[in-house]
């Protein structure tokens, strides 16, 4: 298999060589392995970025009738992307933000991934080594690097298993997260889950998991009608779908190439406030070279905010190499360049 992608053309800096060969950017990102090698190698390998196999040509359920609060993404946004696995996988594939760029051309949008897999409301992955309310500090300092002006919150899949039990929790946990991120400026823009696929044997079966996913998806909904916020209903939108030709999952959960295609154009459109033509749509798909530029930012976001060795950078263990957090930083100049290239390459894919 060729493993070779080509890297956007980023001009040559005298630090970014040095930058480039450290031991910062060697990078197993054993923080992945939850969801599965082949996300790591999305990041830690060249790999090739190609067309689905499966290209789904379906209209999608009109995202205005699914969003609420008159959101409408603008060309000078800040926008950030905040959940579990569904929005972390999203940095690897790059259809979505494709999208998003295209269709505000060469303007002042920026995107930032700030999935983690496994996460929920309480910050319970991005913890490390401490408590769940250290991981929810961490998202909060996160957030704060990005400066957005609209966060994404993709929660309610990991915690429906918790079931009734932890409906209450969980109400509570999404309330605190919105209002930390209106105390940092940003819009909330609430996001529910799509609903789980039973895929048979071996797999479990998911009929309760979805009921009880329904009633989460329901309090998300709640919350966003109680406190007029903006809302992306993909848990409806979704069942409202055909079909699929091939699994929408890989194991009933996590999407697989044909789910994230789907996901990423519903998503798309429920962003812009109009539905993606297929014309539009083709468009994306055959934007390799802007995908590619895509994929290099968010490689070097994620290395930006979430470092290998961060135990050695900035935890207990700092004693021993914590001289080599000045480096971090760096990847900001490098994150911006590739970002204003994505901008006019997005222009010049649209024609």
């Amino acid at each position: 298999m060729n493993l070779h992608r080509s890297r956007p053309s980023v001009p040559s800096r005298p630090n970014v060589a040095r930058l480039r060969r450290s031991w910062l950017t060697r990078l197993t990102l054993v923080s992945l392995i939850p969801f599965g090698c082949c996300a790591a190698e999305a990041l830690s390998a060249e790999v090739p970025i190609s067309r689905p196999s499966v290209v789904l040509r379906q209209d999608p359920v009109s995202p205005s009738a699914e969003a609420t609060g008159n959101y409408r993404l603008q060309s000078n946004d800040r926008l950030t992307l905040v959940g579990g696995t569904l929005i972390e996988r999203l940095q690897f594939d790059g259809q979505l933000e494709a999208a998003l760029y295209q269709a505000v051309g060469e303007s002042g949008l920026q995107i930032r991934n700030l999935g983690w897999s496994g996460d929920d409301v309480w910050g319970t992955s991005r913890a490390v080594f401490g408590q769940p309310s250290d991981g929810f500090e961490r998202l909060k300092s996160d957030l704060k690097l990005t400066q957005p002006s609209v966060v994404v919150l993709a929660y309610g899949a990991n915690e429906s298993f918790a079931g009734a039990a932890g409906l209450e929790k969980f109400q509570a946990g999404l309330a605190r997260m919105v209002d930390m991120t209106e105390a940092l400026g940003a819009k909330p823009l609430l996001l529910t889950p799509p609903p789980f696929e039973n895929l048979g044997a071996p797999l479990p079966d998911m009929a309760q998991a979805n009921q009880d996913l329904v009633s989460y998806c329901d309090a998300i909904r709640g919350l966003a009608a109680e406190r007029g916020l903006p809302l992306i209903d993909l848990h409806s939108m979704m069942l409202q779908q055909p079909p699929a030709v091939s699994p929408r999952t890989e194991n009933g959960i996590h999407l697989s190439a044909t789910g994230t295609t789907e996901v990423s154009r519903l998503l798309a459109g429920a962003l812009l406030g109009k539905e993606l033509t297929d014309t539009q749509w083709d468009r994306v798909a055959s934007a390799t070279e802007l995908r590619s530029m895509i994929l290099q930012k968010n490689e070097w976001f994620f290395h930006r905010y979430r470092p290998q060795n961060e135990t050695y950078l900035f935890l207990f263990r700092k004693h021993e190499q914590g001289n080599n957090a000045t480096e971090i930083p760096q990847f900001d100049p490098l994150i911006a360049e590739v970002e204003q290239q994505i901008r006019r390459q997005a222009t010049s894919s649209q024609r």
